[in-house]
């Protein structure tokens, strides 16, 4: 029996580790020309972005449900809006630069 294409290209995502306008996998050439007749990449990611949004409604309810039936006494206690906290990760060199300090780089003298 035929398969539909989107069990085509579900069992060939798999079976090759393709992954979806990014990498190939290991499809062959004659799998590649396939996959591009059958839109295999719509496809994909349609499914894909339809469990994730199944998988985040799942997710909102039960947190809900898990929050609601937790006692009053023992859930946090909205506080009054306070100013924003911004974490800032930095990753850089300083060969080639006369940085010796965090405050030598711009991102921190100038724009932080």
């Amino acid at each position: 029996a035929a398969s539909s294409p989107d069990d085509w290209c579900a069992s060939t995502a798999v079976s090759h580790a393709v992954r979806a306008g990014n990498s190939w996998g290991s499809l062959p050439a004659a799998g590649q020309k396939e996959w591009a007749w059958r839109r295999c990449d719509v496809i994909v990611r349609r499914t894909a972005r339809h469990v994730e949004q199944n998988s985040m409604a799942n997710y909102t309810a039960q947190l809900r449900a898990a929050v609601h039936a937790r006692e009053p006494s023992r859930r946090l206690a909205k506080r009054a809006p306070s100013p924003p906290v911004f974490a800032v990760c930095v990753s850089s060199t300083s060969r080639g630069t006369g940085a010796r300090s965090l405050d030598d780089l711009a991102l921190f003298s100038v724009m932080l």
